[in-house]
C-alpha cells in the first residue's frame, strides 16, 4: 500500500481539494482500493465534506467555463453507487499523532488497500508532523503564483520536506512532486518564470508536474469538492483531467 499526502502550510492552497479529486479518481476511475485519513483534528474538513455529500439532496449545477452542463444531485449519485455495488472510499477521522495513524495504515495494508491518503494540517514546526510525514511514500505540494501564497509553501517545503528527506530514519518518502494550483494565465510570464526558477534552484528535491490546475477549475463548483464524484469524468473541466492523470502515472510508477 502506498501512502500519499498533499501538503502545504497556507490555508486555501488546495490540500483537501486535491486530496478529494485524486482519491476519487483512484477509487472510481482507476478502481483502486482507497482510504483517506483526516488527520486535521481542528478542521476535520474531509470528514465534514463526506458527511455533507451523503446527506446532500439539493440539486446543483455543474458549471464549466461559465456554461451549465447538467443538474446533479449528490444523493442520487450515492444511490447509483449503492445500486451498482460501488462502495465509496473510506474517510476516517484520525488524530494528528503517529501511533494511531500507523495503526490505521497497518490495518488497511493487511486488508489489501492500494492507497492511503493523509490529509494533514500545515504544522510545519511540529515534531509530530514531521514524524507523520515520514510515513508517506509520495508527497504533492501545491504552489500558487502570488507572493503571499508562494513564499509560504516554498518555506514550508524547505523546512519540512528537506528535514524528512535528509533524516537518517527516513525509509518511506521516495518522491516529492510540486504542481501549480489556481494558476492564473494573466500572471506576467516573467513573474511566473521567476517562481519556477526559485523552485528549481531552491527546492532541487522537488519535481514539478507539467500540468497546471487552472484558477477557475474549482471555484464555485461543488462537485470538485465532492467525495462521491470524480472530476475526471467531465471532459470539459479545464485542465483537471491531465493533472490527475499525470499524478496517477507518477504514483503508479513508484
Amino acid at each position: 500500500m502506498k501512502v500519499i499526502s498533499i501538503i502545504g502550510q497556507k490555508g486555501g492552497c488546495g490540500k483537501t481539494t486535491t486530496t478529494i479529486m485524486l482519491a476519487s479518481a483512484l477509487a472510481y476511475t482507476y478502481k483502486k482500493k482507497v482510504v483517506a485519513l483526516d488527520c486535521d483534528t481542528t478542521q476535520q474538513s474531509l470528514v465534514k465534506i463526506r458527511n455533507r455529500d451523503i446527506s446532500d439532496i439539493t440539486p446543483h449545477d455543474v458549471i464549466v467555463d461559465g456554461q451549465k452542463l447538467k443538474e446533479v444531485n449528490a444523493f442520487d449519485v450515492y444511490r447509483v453507487f449503492r445500486e451498482q455495488k460501488i462502495k465509496p472510499y473510506e474517510v476516517i477521522s484520525c488524530e494528528e499523532k503517529v501511533e494511531p495513524i500507523i495503526d490505521y495504515l497497518v490495518k488497511k495494508d493487511e486488508e489489501g488497500y492500494d492507497y492511503a491518503f493523509l490529509d494533514l494540517p500545515g504544522n510545519v514546526d511540529s515534531i509530530e508532523y514531521n514524524r507523520i510525514l515520514s510515513l508517506c511514500n509520495i508527497v504533492f505540494i501545491p504552489f500558487i503564483g502570488d507572493d503571499l501564497n508562494f513564499d509560504s509553501n516554498f518555506d514550508f517545503a524547505k523546512k519540512s520536506c528537506e528535514k524528512v528527506l535528509n533524516s537518517k530514519s527516513n525509509r518511506n518518502l521516495e518522491k516529492i512532486y510540486g504542481y501549480w494550483n489556481k494558476y492564473n494565465s494573466s500572471v506576467r510570464p516573467a513573474e511566473f518564470e521567476d517562481y519556477c526558477k526559485k523552485v528549481k534552484e531552491g527546492l532541487p528535491h522537488i519535481e514539478m508536474l507539467e500540468n497546471k490546475f487552472g484558477f477557475t477549475n474549482s471555484v464555485g463548483n461543488r462537485l470538485f469538492m465532492n467525495t462521491l464524484v470524480t472530476p475526471v469524468q467531465y471532459k470539459k473541466s479545464g485542465n483537471i483531467n491531465p493533472l490527475i492523470e499525470e499524478m496517477y502515472n507518477k504514483i503508479e510508477s513508484i
